[in-house]
């Protein structure tokens, strides 16, 4: 099956003066669907240059890996004296219809979270348990983390839209290892740079989403941080990637 990403695009559109230095979204979960087939999330930020507030709702087929018809949800209020809460307010005032009518109201578990804030030793690594590990923090290292999601650049074709010549731009390969079996599977490898990441030059992982839920089959959420060419350096924006979990 051709896998397709959720791609949150970069909006660098009427970039208009250097209010502000590059930007780095932040992303949270909605949650998931009543029958479990689709996930939703947002992300939210000033943007780079502008200094305008932004705010995105994405709706996610898990099946399909593929957006629900009608969104992404996309607001920017084009004001430098403008609210991120009335960015909000207008995102969910339209995206309300459509939440509504797929019964988006489940909530999600975070497995795993990697803020761009956060300084860990490797941002394109994380691990991780499918439920609560119940011997807690004294659980042996070995113990934790049953599962590993790792993200790495790799080499395909250039675009031809980026302003910035001297920066190499790559796609990416997101991998999912059971840290117990040994078994590995590839979520998701690009074979070309999609035009709504622009000229992505390094990923990372944002966070982990799972059901929260015991027993349902629906499909867990990896979204992965895409640092692109901005206006006054890397602006950090998302990708989702739906995937099940390895034997």
């Amino acid at each position: 099956m051709r896998r397709l990403f959720a791609v949150i695009a970069i909006c660098l559109a009427n970039v208009v003066s250097p209010a502000l230095a590059a930007d780095g979204a932040q992303s949270r979960a909605i949650g998931y669907s009543k029958d479990w087939k689709y996930f939703a999330f947002e992300q939210y930020g000033i943007q780079d240059g502008s200094g305008f507030p932004f705010w995105e709702i994405y709706m996610l087929d898990l099946a399909a890996d593929s957006w629900v018809k009608g969104t992404p949800v996309r607001i920017r209020i084009d004001d430098e004296e403008g609210r991120l809460t009335t960015a909000r307010d207008q995102a969910y005032a339209a995206a309300r219809p459509l939440l509504d009518k797929l019964a988006i109201n489940e909530p999600a578990d975070l497995l795993a979270a990697n803020p761009g804030t956060e300084d860990v030793p490797d941002r394109t690594v994380v691990r991780f348990d499918a439920y609560y590990n119940s011997a807690g923090p004294y659980a042996r290292p070995e113990d934790r983390g049953t599962y590993e999601i790792s993200v790495k650049t790799i080499t395909v074709p250039s675009v031809q839209n980026c302003p910035d010549p001297d920066i190499e731009l790559f796609g990416m390969e997101l991998t999912l290892r059971n840290r117990r079996t040994g078994k590995a599977v590839t979520l998701a490898r690009d074979s070309a740079i999609p035009s709504s990441r622009f000229c992505p030059s390094a990923y990372d992982i944002e966070a982990i989403h799972a059901p929260a839920s015991y027993g349902t089959e629906a499909r867990n959420v990896a979204i992965i941080g895409v640092f692109s060419r901005g206006f006054e350096g890397l602006d950090r924006r998302f990708i989702a990637v739906p995937f099940d979990m390895a034997d």
